[in-house]
């Protein structure tokens, strides 16, 4: 729902800089899905 609040202030506020750039979210989600996969497998996993 916090994302949904910071996009939608952004709009009204029009202002860009209050996003994160989208290569920067991309990599934060794809180290998020690399350590859950660790966790389950109980191991480190490369990225």
């Amino acid at each position: 729902m916090g994302l949904v609040e910071a996009f939608v202030e952004a709009v009204e506020r029009e202002d860009p800089s209050l996003l994160e750039p989208f290569a920067e979210a991309v990599e934060a989600h794809r180290l998020t899905f690399l350590a859950e996969r660790a966790r389950k497998e109980a191991r480190v996993v490369e990225a």
